[in-house]
């Protein structure tokens, strides 16, 4: 056994380390990698191991010989995720289990829908129908006969592994009946210790074949239920996605589906349980007598039912936790996905208050949960003792004699109940689990699908490529698939569109219309995303789609990968839409190119790139119709007209709708005028504009600008990945361990001690513990003394016994209520420590990490550390004192047995040291593949309507497979390396007790030595007992070490880099209305994103005075955004200052800073969970009427006042992207900074989702706010037509102040603004524009300055 061991040792201990890809990719850091390259199964499955459970012979499987291949890597330098051996197609493959869970739930529902039709014929035909046959079809029965089905296999062994049990019980009692009958030495103690070390190898043969053999069914049914589960992700309206679904789908796939683990495992033991039991009555009743079928009775039908009893209980109360962690979950999404806009916003203390109260619900609920589990367990390890002595009660009561037979053979088969019990408790909690994971995966199941038929128009029909006939469409409410969750969304059914008829054939044409007027919902309904409520919807027979979003969207890909989009490489079409979408400077200036990594949301690239990149997919896509939502609106005017003609170009044989507020581009096309969800007028330009009473004139007249200086914002994560620092790129790695997964032991338990409670409270654990133990082994040793007594009815000698059976019961109950409490506190403080870190997290933070990497910790790892560790860290507690306490036992008893400790002990350690480090490498690889299904699952929800619309669905499918694929292997091997372990550590204790048998019966034989059998039985007792467990606790020890692998990854967010104090000692020094003025000045302001990375700032220096509007214009990378960011201090200055009023930013706290400036962003936010007036009066202190008088004055107190429940309307979990368009979203939170009416107010293109009309109702309330307020305004110019009458402009480029001084100031003088203006196509209006605010100027600074002074 040592060479075999030896030769399991190689390489498993050496350091690991990431090996470069062959690709050239880099980027900053590793978390920004797309997750799917260095796990995709199509990347090297050809070059992987073969799978060796495959080919591995009949020997091979029962010795598990074949199971060190999984970790012996093929390099020097550990275990590495190209080690792992291929995955079983047919039979591990997701796509494979996904298919047979598809045939299943299908076959179930037709077994309903049958089962319901001929009840229905029954009845008809007057027949009476008394089966309670269910006749709705569920997943619950599906799944579970599929389970017996693929559990045939397993039976030979749950057999054989019951049989051995009970003859090992059996041959041990006979043993200690031949040493006690001692029949002149004809050496039967030699056949029954034979039988007793016979029986035990058995046992270790048949128990971890069924182990293994059953997490392999459930690893199955893991893998079909999340495939299933993504499936159908991608079939879901998607109105119900844009609500809670994302938070269910990620919870059900990171939770639920982890439940079916441990059903495959135990599940079966609710039937063979009771078969053990049975057999183990029968052999007691032999040997013992009647007294021992009352001790069976109290053991099965009062401890049994308790135990039950609890496990309901527990089970009952899961349902609510898991609503509990779905919201939790579903706000650290909300806040992950728009973090900074969250910052500016000053809702960080609002995030974390509803994160420490669900939290607080949630443990509340857990700790209840685990008053019952807490009771369980005790109850396990009391029903031993407790069971016995009641036997030996009633023995004694009844007249009869015990003897030391009847009291070890009684232990002996108790202890098989006693395991026998918790295997059928495991698999009633494992099931029941499963029932209530399979009732909430049934509900999403069930939710309505997208459909996507309609009545097709002939091919030969030249002029309809869509017709629409008074149709009208709703907005879908949220579906919450939680149980629990019985809160109100938004408006169930918002109308949409209304009574819309409409021919659209060949040619360009152009969709305009007002904010919320029904644009984008006629591109959905066109692209069958939003579906009819009453019309006709028809299309032409064969005609494919393209379709740009109004917020462009971006896998977690390469720019090259985003473009094609699953298609085939066309390099003349590939060429031609980089250079119809503009997109050729941009990748000369990527270092990589189109190879450059887009990031998670494309995170990598500027608001522009990601638009062009994302029009260039859907160009590519050659399709017949094409949908553009606004594709320029993220573009300066100049490429927006390069655009639009190539738009145009495209259009001559294809038909395009197109949505746009730039007017000024339109000639001749064909224009539909949108109103309220109707078409209000089909015709010319001029025809509609005639119809908008005035509105689309005004824009025409305005000249219809949507012109822009600048792309959208600058990326905060640079375009380019290179970096002036070569030090600082980080090549992509395939991963061996991910340093979040190497634990420091004594650290990390050190860490989860202090947050257990310290030393008091681990004192007392550990006298709580050692108390039970030690009552325990005292009990036992009573009870083989009680056997030695003569009168053994006497009453000191009954109430000694039955005293220390009661401080078992006691202590038991006592220490499991106790650690459960202290575990769970830990869990809570973890997680408020690290949700306090991530929310106060530095905004690099969030450009660095993966919302798939961020969720994962409060999901999988939290989850673990509050429901899967603590089981394993008592059950490996327990277990180590029951260890301490036999040895202690067994060595007093026969001291020949410490002969064999040291061999032992070495093979224990030599063993437990190769599976340490072999599972923490495989359960780092396996929590690693965790996070690209969690990511695979947030980036398809995100972008399902692009996916559906551009016919990807296929693409994404292969991806999530290989993503799935790759936990599988690393999943696989872990599990298999878990039942190595357990198997050759059963087998040493297998030699243990070899040893301890022959040497006793060698002892007897030989006279060698004088004991009682008594003595001989406690030995042989304690050490089968010992046996059992010791594997199995040191295996746990093992996986208690791999749990806290969960800790230290929360703990690694528990010391995040922070954002400076919220608050500090300078905020009492300011007066509380601050800032009075509003006069800003920045001094040599020096800016950069990152350490390594090029200053975004440099040396910037102007001044504002309170009271003045300026905009901010420049060239994408120019700093904009940067400034922006500096000012709320997202970014903290390198050099340089920032004052508000004289105050340096850089002294007060951020909270104090954040709120006294409005922040209105690029990306409208709403909070989800809360009501709609708490989203405007985050505060709470502003009466009804302010907040309506806001409302109106941002032409949003229809729309509210046109939902049900109007201001206390809950928005729902995405901020009701369900219920409001981006435009209207943008209005609200205007209206949020018309009801603060600060000072300071900042403009990030806040007016990028709005039309021309509305954006000038918008300027027009802002300059009455600054009429009324004097406030000071930054506007980040969207359209320079909105900022030519501002009273300053300052122009940056890269990183530095061009110019700064009035628009027409910096016109006259033909400078870079001067440039920006001319390529609008519409210079002499502007300039026009700025001289005549530059005539008012004075005027409207002294109104200012006489506002101030009144004040």
């Amino acid at each position: 056994m040592k060479g075999f061991i030896d030769s399991s040792l190689e390489g498993v201990h050496g350091e690991t380390k990431g090996e470069k890809r062959e690709s050239n990719t880099t980027f900053e850091t590793a978390d920004l990698v797309d997750e799917f390259q260095w796990c995709s199964a199509s990347a090297d499955q050809e070059e992987r191991p073969p799978n060796p459970l495959e080919n591995a012979s009949p020997l091979s499987r029962l010795l598990f010989l074949w199971t060190p291949a999984l970790f012996r890597p093929k390099g020097e330098n550990g275990i590495h995720e190209q080690d792992l051996p291929q995955i079983v197609a047919n039979k591990d493959g997701s796509e494979a289990n996904l298919k047979h869970f598809q045939d299943l739930w299908n076959e179930e529902k037709s077994r309903a829908s049958h089962a319901l039709a001929n009840r229905k014929a029954n009845e008809g035909g007057g027949t009476a129908w008394s089966s309670k046959k269910n006749f709705s079809p569920s997943l619950k029965n599906a799944l579970s006969s599929d389970w017996v089905r693929n559990s045939k296999r397993v039976q030979p062994f749950l057999f054989l592994s019951s049989a051995s049990k009970l003859l090992q019980a059996l041959s041990l009692g006979l043993l200690l009946q031949s040493f006690e009958d001692d029949d002149d030495g004809n050496g039967q103690y030699y056949f029954w210790a034979g039988l007793l070390v016979l029986s035990s190898l058995l046992l270790v043969l048949s128990h971890h074949q069924v182990f293994h053999e059953n997490s392999q069914i459930g690893m199955r049914l893991r893998a079909s239920v999340i495939s299933a589960l993504y499936d159908k992700s991608l079939l879901l309206k998607s109105g119900i996605i844009d609500g809670s679904c994302n938070t269910d789908v990620l919870s059900l796939a990171a939770n639920d589906a982890e439940r079916y683990i441990l059903a495959a495992n135990y599940g079966m033991y609710k039937f063979w349980s009771p078969i053990t039991a049975i057999g183990a009555l029968s052999i007691g009743c032999f040997v013992v007598g009647w007294p021992f079928a009352v001790g069976f009775f109290v053991l099965v039908f009062m401890l049994v039912p308790a135990q039950l009893f609890l496990i309901k209980c527990f089970c009952s109360k899961r349902s609510g936790v898991a609503a509990l962690t779905d919201g939790r979950i579903g706000l650290v999404s909300q806040f992950v996905e728009e973090a900074k806009v969250w910052k500016m916003m000053d809702f960080t203390s609002l995030f974390l208050d509803q994160m420490t109260s669900i939290r607080s619900c949630e443990i509340n609920r857990i700790l209840h949960i685990n008053r019952y589990r807490a009771m369980n367990e005790a109850l396990f390890f009391v029903a031993t003792v407790v069971t016995a002595i009641v036997v030996f009660l009633v023995q004694v009561c009844s007249g009869h004699k015990l003897s030391t037979l009847s009291v070890f053979t009684t232990l002996s088969l108790v202890n098989v109940l006693f395991l026998e019990t918790k295997y059928m408790t495991w698999g009633v909690m494992g099931m029941g689990d499963a029932a209530v994971s399979s009732r909430r995966i049934q509900k999403f199941l069930s939710v309505e699908n997208l459909s996507s038929e309609f009545d097709p128009i002939p091919r030969d029909d030249k002029a309809h490529s869509i017709s629409l006939s008074h149709v009208t469409a709703h907005w879908q409410g949220s579906q919450n698939t939680s149980e629990d969750n019985e809160k109100a969304s938004c408006s169930p059914s918002v109308v949409a569109l209304d009574d819309v008829t409409l021919d659209i054939g060949a040619g360009l044409n152009i969709v305009i219309g007002g904010c919320g007027s029904g644009k984008s919902a006629l591109l959905h309904l066109l692209a069958k995303e939003l579906p009819t409520s009453s019309g006709a919807y028809r299309r032409k027979d064969g005609a494919s789609i393209a379709y740009f979003p109004q917020q462009p969207w971006l896998f977690a890909g390469t720019v090259y990968e985003n473009i094609l989009f699953g298609l085939p490489y066309d390099e003349v079409r590939y060429r031609e839409v980089i250079q119809t979408s503009c997109l050729a400077s941009d990748l000369e200036y990527m270092e990589e190119g189109d190879e450059t990594p887009v990031g998670e949301r494309g995170l990598n690239l500027s608001g522009g790139q990601r638009a062009r990149v994302a029009l260039a997919r859907t160009l590519y896509r050659d399709a017949d119709i094409i949908l553009l939502d606004d594709p320029l609106a993220a573009v300066d005017s100049k490429v927006a007209n390069d655009i639009y003609k190539s738009i145009k170009n495209v259009a001559k044989n294809k038909c395009v709708v197109l949505v746009t507020h730039q007017l000024r581009h339109i000639t001749d096309e064909l224009c539909i005028l949108m109103n309220e969800g109707r078409v209000l007028c089909v015709g010319s330009l001029s025809t509609v504009s005639d119809a908008s009473g005035g509105k689309i004139a005004a824009d025409v007249a305005g000249g219809g600008s949507s012109s822009k200086g600048t792309d959208t914002e600058e990326s905060p994560v640079q375009p380019v990945v290179s970096t002036s620092d070569p030090t600082k790129v980080s090549t992509v790695s395939k991963p061996a361990l991910n340093d979040s997964t190497k634990v420091s032991n004594k650290n990390t338990f050190k860490n989860y001690c202090g947050a257990a409670g310290g030393i008091g409270p681990g004192l007392l654990l550990v006298f709580l513990f050692t108390a039970s133990q030690t009552s325990m082994i005292a009990t036992i040793r009573m009870a083989g003394w009680w056997a030695t007594v003569d009168d053994q009815t006497d009453s000191k000698v009954v109430s000694t016994v039955v005293t220390i059976t009661l401080a078992v019961i006691l202590f038991s109950v006592a220490r499991a209520l106790y650690y459960y409490r202290c575990v769970i506190t830990a869990s809570k403080v973890l997680h408020d420590r690290m949700s306090r870190s991530v929310v106060l997290a530095a905004a690099s933070f969030f450009d660095t990490n993966t919302t798939g990497n961020i969720l994962n910790r409060f999901s999988a790892d939290t989850g673990s550390n509050d429901d899967v560790l603590p089981n394993t860290l008592y059950e490996v507690i327990m277990i180590m004192f029951m260890t301490i306490g036999v040895l202690v036992a067994t060595a007093l008893v026969l001291p020949v047995s410490l002969v064999t400790v040291p061999a032992l002990a070495l093979g224990v350690y030599r063993l437990r040291d190769a599976f340490i480090a072999a599972s923490r490498q495989l359960k780092g690889l396996e929590m690693h593949a965790r996070s690209p299904i969690l990511s695979a699952l947030n980036e398809s929800l995100c972008g399902i309507m692009t996916i559906r619309a551009n016919d990807a669905s296929e693409l994404f499918h292969r991806r999530f497979f290989d993503a799935h694929d790759a936990h599988t292997r690393a999943y696989f091997a872990s599990m298999s390396v878990v039942r190595w372990f357990g198997f050759y550590m059963d087998l040493i204790m297998w030699a243990y007790i070899t040893v301890i048998s022959v040497s006793a019966a060698l002892i007897h034989d030989q006279d060698w030595a004088t004991f009682s059998p008594q003595d001989i039985g406690i030995s042989l007792v304690l050490s089968v007992q010992l046996g059992s467990i010791f594997g199995y606790g040191v295996r746990q020890s093992a996986e208690a070490e791999n749990l806290f692998l969960s800790v230290q990854r929360v703990l690694d967010y528990c010391g995040l880099s922070s954002e400076a104090p919220l608050s500090t000692a300078e905020d009492n020094g300011i007066a509380s209305d601050w800032p009075t003025v509003g006069a800003i000045e920045v001094k040599d302001l020096s800016v950069r994103y990152r350490e390594g990375k090029p200053l975004s700032l440099k040396a910037l220096t102007f001044q504002v005075d309170g009271g003045t509007r300026v905009g901010v214009v420049g060239r994408t990378g120019s700093g904009k955004s940067t400034l922006l960011n500096s000012i709320v201090r997202l970014l903290e200055a390198e050099s340089g200052q920032i004052t508000i009023d004289g105050i340096d930013i850089a002294t007060l706290g951020l909270s104090r800073l954040r709120n006294s400036i409005s922040v209105i962003s690029q990306t409208p936010v709403l909070h989800g969970g809360i009501s709609l007036r708490r989203n405007l009066d985050p505060s709470q202190t502003h009466k009804d009427d302010e907040i309506r008088e806001a409302l109106l004055c941002s032409s949003m107190l229809d729309v509210v006042d046109a939902l049900p429940s109007g201001l206390d309307t809950v928005v729902n979990d995405e901020g009701a992207t369900s219920c409001f368009s981006a435009g209207e979203r943008q209005l609200l939170t205007l209206s949020r900074s018309l009801l603060e009416k600060k000072k300071i107010l900042v403009l990030d293109e806040a007016t990028a989702n709005i039309d021309n009309y509305t954006e000038t109702k918008i300027q027009q309330v802002v300059s009455e706010l600054q009429g009324c307020t004097g406030c000071t305004i930054l506007s980040i110019a969207h359209r320079l037509d909105t900022i030519i009458d501002h009273d300053k402009v300052l122009v940056l480029g890269n990183g530095s102040m061009l110019e700064f001084g009035s628009p027409h100031q910096l016109i006259e003088e033909k400078g870079a603004f001067f440039d920006m203006v001319q390529e609008t196509g519409n210079g002499e209006a502007l300039a026009a524009r700025a001289k005549r605010s530059s005539d008012k100027l004075e005027f409207n600074r002294a109104r200012a300055h006489r506002l101030l002074t009144v004040k």
